[in-house]
């Protein structure tokens, strides 16, 4: 339960970034570095996003920044 609160605020936290800077461009650019950077699994299954992941995933995160982009 606690990843799901985690996940929420982060996802929320990333929203607002996007909409400070109005620049879901470099959002996405910089989610590719660092999920690159630190190997993580852009993808990764779902049951270890639901259970185990505290973070959205870089899909997730890219799907937020590409649908922020397409409504402005």
């Amino acid at each position: 339960m606690t990843a799901f609160f985690t996940r929420m605020v982060e996802s929320q936290a990333d929203f607002f970034a996007i909409k400070l800077t109005g620049d879901p461009g470099s959002f996405i650019s910089a989610m590719a570095k660092l999920t690159d950077q630190n190997l993580a699994e852009g993808t990764p299954p779902r049951w270890v996003e639901i259970f185990l992941d505290d973070h959205p995933s870089y899909r997730q995160r890219v799907a937020m920044a590409q649908k922020f982009k397409t409504s402005t």
